[in-house]
């Protein structure tokens, strides 16, 4: 899950599931596509592949492991990676489950984590870790290998599905992907009070890698964005997540039962060209 840090210390934290992290690029995806920049296709497997690509924390994350350094639940980034490869895993597999392109796409998205997304980032997680991290990281990515070959295999043996496995379709749908879920977590991941000007590399306009673009995203304050160029068929548009609040908790406290007493709340981004 993702727990957002309070604005304030001692405040409570917005605290996120990862299913509501990829709701939220869920909203994304409905409504990318302009002048400009080309819908993707076939629309129906890429919403879902989006809606769905973290679908292997469901489990972990009703857990609600408290993370002894904070009283909190482990936030994504801090969470053991004993607990984290078994959702690089799951997922692909619950995606394959759906249709063989949503588990190509989400094998590729569970090993983009620790290879530096396929080049589209300059350095790799699993050339960071220490030995005994990078051996079970490197026996996944094997895994995920072999998986996306028999994937591509069992698509292009099916007239009807064959052209899904084209290059230019598979990466740029790939860049897509990885575009819903790093702006989700831009949103997500930090107060809006801090938020900070960034951007976004490899945003796919078509299916010519040349064509792609470098989104920038700047914070206007009160939960307002300029995004520059603006990729989204609304404006303005004001997707949303939802997520409750926790206060940071003493050692053995039940914060799944806290969790389920919290009222739901919501933060809604405004999105502006």
């Amino acid at each position: 899950m993702i727990v957002q840090p309070a604005e304030h210390s001692g405040d409570a934290a917005f605290v996120i599931l990862q299913n509501d992290h990829t709701a939220f690029a869920g909203q994304l995806v409905r409504h990318f596509g302009n002048d400009r920049f080309a819908p993707l296709e076939p629309a129906e497997l890429v919403t879902s592949l989006v809606e769905w690509h973290d679908e292997g924390w469901t489990d972990l994350d009703k857990r609600f492991l408290a993370d002894p350094d904070t009283g909190l639940p482990y936030n994504l980034a801090s969470t053991p990676m004993s607990e984290l490869l078994p959702t690089a895993e799951l997922t692909p597999t619950l995606g394959e489950a759906r249709h063989p392109f949503i588990g190509l796409l989400s094998s590729m998205h569970s090993c983009g984590l620790f290879n530096g997304r396929y080049g589209l980032e300059d350095a790799a997680l699993s050339d960071k870790l220490p030995p005994p991290a990078r051996k079970r990281v490197d026996a996944l990515l094997t895994a995920e290998g072999e998986r996306q070959e028999r994937l591509r295999a069992e698509l292009l043996a099916d007239s009807t599905t064959a052209h899904l496995v084209d290059d230019t379709l598979v990466l740029r749908t790939y860049k897509a992907l990885e575009f819903f879920d790093i702006f989700s977590l831009y949103m997500q991941c930090e107060h809006p009070s801090r938020h900070q000007e960034t951007v976004m590399r490899h945003v796919p306009v078509d299916v010519e890698p040349a064509h792609d673009v470098t989104i920038t995203v700047t914070p206007l304050g009160h939960g307002s964005y300029r995004v520059s160029p603006y990729p989204f068929d609304i404006e303005p548009f004001m997707p949303a997540t939802t997520g409750r609040y926790l206060s940071p908790q003493p050692s053995g406290t039940d914060l799944r039962a806290l969790w389920s007493a919290a009222d739901s709340a919501e933060q809604r981004v405004h999105l502006c060209a």
